[in-house]
Parts: C-alpha cells; sequence; structure tokens
C-alpha cells in the first residue's frame, strides 16, 4: 500500500476534520446517544461541559492512536498482518451484522 501524503500537518488536519464532518454514522451515533442519556432538565452549561469532555476524550484517543500508527514499528507490523487483521475485522462486523437482523 502506498503512502498518501497529505503536505503540512494542518493539511492533514482538515482532510481529518472534513472526513469526520461528512460522516454520518458519526452524528447519527452522537445525537442518539446525546438524546438518551442526558436528562431532560439539563443546563446549557452542563450540556456544553459534556459536548467538550467527549471532544477532549475523542481528541486524545485519536491522537494516540495516530502518533501509535504512525511509528515504524507498528506500521511495519500492520503491513505484515494487514490481510488477516482485515479478515478477521470484517467477519466481526459481518457476524454482529448477522446478529442484528431480525429473524
Amino acid at each position: 500500500m502506498a503512502a498518501i501524503s497529505v503536505g503540512s500537518l494542518g493539511s492533514a488536519w482538515r482532510l481529518g476534520l472534513a472526513t469526520d464532518l461528512a460522516n454520518p454514522k458519526a452524528v447519527a451515533f452522537f445525537g442518539a446517544l446525546f438524546a438518551s442519556l442526558l436528562p431532560a432538565g439539563l443546563s446549557t452549561a452542563a450540556r456544553a461541559e459534556v459536548v467538550l469532555a467527549l471532544l477532549f476524550m475523542a481528541l486524545t484517543w485519536l491522537v494516540a492512536v495516530a502518533w501509535t500508527a504512525s511509528t515504524g514499528r507498528v506500521a511495519a507490523a500492520y503491513q505484515r498482518g494487514r490481510r488477516a487483521i482485515d479478515a478477521v475485522t470484517g467477519g466481526v462486523l459481518a457476524g454482529v451484522g448477522l446478529a442484528l437482523f431480525p429473524r
């Protein structure tokens, strides 16, 4: 697999942001999560705190994953096991999909 060059750090950040914002699954997931788990009488300030906490946690996780995956050792290990990882992941997702299918 060829490496993709995105240029500067700012270009990479904008590409990642655009990718996330264009993902309707993320919007639906977080919308459903907020609608079902936040109490009805929660103040606007408290809702903003929850959103900021989630953004901070997501940013921290994604930076940690990107930093770890960008190291030569991890990237090389992934390249060696990519087919197996993709097959197992695809099988698990297909299994979850089949389990959710109404009988």
